[in-house]
């Protein structure tokens, strides 16, 4: 015998497929020990917050929806006059309501003089509620089911053709109205109540049962209740296993067949008839009876309109994407070694976004009210076809969702550029942090914040993905006390690369200001900058996903609909924010910030190519592009490639994205430790290395030289373009450099644009004024 958890309040016998009881729910009540059949809803005044309970508990003020908590009534509120339509009643005319206080039901009679009455609940906050309760108003169907019930409840043999008569009334009547919420109950109960009876009296009343079934699609799914909704295919395929004969059954959406193959080898597969409603594209559903070659089949197929009155699948963002189709082996003596196919049509579906769908071969577990792919095999054809070969026999579909890129190769990829990247990161910060000349910069604090927000940011987010995993309740809800550790986890990775980002909006301002409005600012130094980015990159980035954490809170309060983490509702998966949380908490602002950053890039790019191009006798590709390159990495822009990860580049381009955000430590090691001099300097020193005398001689050279395109962490604030010049001219002072490359194209456009700059300079030197550079 075979163990499987059983949906939330059922006790299984999973080995015969069958409950054996099932527990009331909260808002659900029996005297028979708080267990099934005879649950009962509690009253409307009445309450029960916990399972398998005797009686309700009277409440004082106003119960929720689910009868499942007691809520207090707010002092002289009131619900003011409302009018409703319903379609399913008084033939859609208006139903009014009249002003009613906080915590109490509004009532008006029935259409038609009836003495009956129709409710609506105002709130105890001084709301209607958005359900009416209608269950008191006779319908067109009522009496048609009415008289079906007193044949039913004592049929025989003789009354089958009566019961065959008041069966037409409820599906001729049915199919020209909408069902209201008892209707649709009702007609599922008779369905259920008649596949009880003996297989030739299901089998003479087939017909008339299948056109009761088809009008339930004419009510709303949500009338149903989930043990309804496999309660439907239940009775399809009772209704089909009855039909004895070799005939079809045809309606305007179902379809029940009875067929014996032969034995030939030559014929393996037939196309099964389908309804007239199944689209061309869903034509032809072939059947390859496999070892059950000469075996008596009864099959069912249902339109794909019935899946929203059947169990929703648990995957996420997922639909059924074909007919439903019923398979029964009539003759066979083989229990447990089926071995047919199902061939459907691949399809595209405009409810799943995206250019690519996984295709996945599945069945209704009808105990747990889940669709399940144990003892099926998916097979995409190159014929753009969809086998289905299973083991075994019950209602088939295929389930239609997104692509989930799932490849162990990338994960060991991004596994070794994260360490890459961090190496790489904490050398730089070692390498910058113990010399305090370097750390009293301005530029410096900010790379250096940079650096240590990119290291916590890659920390948080490996330790995430390696140990911390979604745990779910017996519903499948993932319960915030089960993932406390996960829930936090996902709270500050988001944060740390949110503050990550941010820094890097900061290099891209500074720079901005350094090199694109090096003219306008000149004599001008925002001595707190700093302190600004402090503010806006270690503080500001925590209020986004801590405020769409405390969001699903709220909303996720009586459900788990939309889950701050978990959505997949499975044990031990990936832990990461979940749609829309992760739009809200992460991707909005991230993608803000690097639209930022690129657009200044554009215009630092665009000044360091005109300077390059100026007449200043530097050209060289080679150096323009090694300070575009340096500056883009500083400031994040190639992060931008993952919105590109989408349709069939994704995988490329996930793989680049990995790379390029790998390779940031070790480019911004390059920037700032290998092309500085002076942190060479103080390494050498440290490490006791001596430099011969010739590389001396070449860094006194290059050391007085001005950069325009630093993100130099270590060159003083501009306090004016031309005082740069200067120090090229006269080499009267020796600053930092980081690089050199397009400094001399960019000094010499400052030269030929500006005489009053020149004038200014000449008089800061009379003043005896510090030259400082211009980054």
């Amino acid at each position: 015998m075979t163990c499987k958890k059983c949906k939330a309040y059922k006790l299984c016998n999973y080995n015969k497929k069958s409950i054996i009881s099932e527990i009331c729910a909260p808002g659900w009540y029996s005297r028979n020990g708080g267990k099934e059949p005879s649950c009962l809803r509690c009253d409307p005044s009445e309450y029960q917050p916990y399972p398998q309970q005797t009686r309700c508990l009277a409440c004082a003020g106003s119960v929720n929806r689910e009868k499942t908590a007691c809520l207090p009534v707010s002092a002289n509120v009131r619900c003011g006059p409302i009018s409703i339509t319903l379609p399913w009643l008084n033939k859609g005319s208006p139903i009014e309501f009249e002003e009613t206080w906080a915590g109490n039901r509004s009532s008006v009679n029935c259409p038609g003089g009836s003495y009956k009455k129709l409710y609506k609940e105002c709130t105890v906050e001084g709301y209607w509620d958005d359900n009416t309760d209608t269950d008191e108003c006779d319908s067109p169907l009522s009496s048609c089911l009415q008289s079906v019930l007193e044949v039913e409840s004592d049929l025989n043999a003789d009354k089958v053709h009566d019961l065959n008569k008041e069966l037409n009334c409820v599906a001729d009547a049915g199919a020209e109205i909408i069902l209201s919420p008892r209707d649709t109950h009702e007609i599922v109960d008779l369905l259920s109540k008649l596949t009880k009876h003996p297989t030739s009296e299901v089998n003479e009343l087939s017909l008339v049962m299948i056109r009761s079934m088809e009008n339930l699609r004419r009510g709303e799914s949500k009338f149903l209740k989930e043990s309804e909704k496999s309660e439907i295919i239940k009775i399809l395929e009772t209704v089909s296993k009855s039909n004895t004969e070799d005939n079809i059954i045809t309606t305007d959406s179902i379809v029940l067949q009875s067929v014996t193959p032969t034995m030939s080898k030559e014929k393996p597969a037939i196309n099964l008839t389908a309804p007239e409603t199944v689209p061309a594209d869903d034509l032809p559903i072939m059947l390859d009876f496999g070892n059950q070659r000469g075996q008596k089949i009864n099959v069912a197929v249902m339109d794909e309109s019935y899946k929203k009155m059947l169990p929703k699948p648990t995957t996420p963002n997922s639909t059924l994407g074909s007919p439903i189709v019923s398979i029964i082996f009539l003759d066979s003596e083989i229990i447990d070694g089926y071995n047919f196919s199902l061939v459907f049509q691949q399809k595209k579906d405009s409810t799943i976004s995206g250019d690519n769908i996984k295709r996945t071969c599945v069945y209704l577990d009808v105990v747990t009210d889940e669709w399940l792919t144990e003892g099926c095999t998916t097979i995409l054809n190159e014929d753009k076809t969809c086998m289905c070969t299973c083991t075994h026999t019950t209602s088939f579909a295929v389930l239609l969702s997104p692509t989930e890129v799932t490849d162990p190769a990338q994960d060991i990829f991004s596994y070794f550029m994260s360490a890459v990247n961090l190496i790489f990161l904490f050398l730089t910060l070692g390498l910058i942090l113990p010399f305090k000349k370097l750390r009293q910069k301005q530029a410096t604090l900010i790379q250096l914040n940079l650096i240590l927000a990119l290291i916590l940011a890659n920390l948080s987010f490996t330790s995430l993905s390696a140990s911390t995993k979604i745990t779910v309740d017996q519903s499948g809800n993932p319960l915030l006390s089960l993932n406390k550790g996960c829930v936090a986890g996902v709270i500050i990775t988001q944060y740390f690369f949110l503050s990550a980002l941010s820094w890097m909006g900061c290099c891209a301002w500074n720079f901005f200001g350094k090199i694109v409005n090096a003219i306008k600012t000149f004599g001008n130094k925002d001595k707190f900058l700093f302190h600004k980015c402090v503010a806006v990159s270690w503080l500001l980035p925590l209020i986004f996903p801590v405020a769409a954490f405390l969001t699903s809170l709220t909303l996720n309060k009586d459900d788990y609909s939309t889950p701050y983490v978990g959505a997949t509702r499975k044990n031990d998966t990936s832990c990461w924010v979940e749609d829309p949380w992760r739009y809200v908490g992460f991707m909005v602002p991230a993608y803000t910030i690097l639209l930022f950053n690129c657009v200044c890039f554009g215009m630092i790019a665009r000044v360091i190519i005109r300077a390059a191009n100026s007449g200043s006798g530097i050209s060289s590709i080679e150096k323009t592009a090694k300070a575009l390159m340096i500056v883009a990495v500083s400031i994040g822009c190639p992060w931008i490639v993952i919105a590109l990860a989408v349709g069939p580049g994704a995988v490329f381009m996930q793989y680049l994205f990995i790379l390029l955000t790998g390779l940031q430590g070790p480019l911004l090691f390059t920037a700032l430790v290998v092309f500085q001099e002076d942190v060479k300097d103080n390494t050498l020193a440290l490490l006791r290395i001596k430099q011969s005398k010739k590389e001396e001689g070449k860094k006194n050279v290059s050391i007085t030289q001005a950069s325009v395109v630093n993100s130099n962490a270590y060159a003083n604030s501009s306090q004016g373009a031309e005082a740069a010049v200067a120090e090229k001219k006269d080499g009267r002072k020796e600053e930092d450099i980081i690089y050199e490359d397009v400094e001399e194209c960019e000094i010499a456009r400052i030269e030929k644009g500006s005489d009053e700059i020149e004038s200014e300079e000449k008089e800061n030197q009379d003043d005896g004024k510090n030259s400082p550079n211009l980054v």
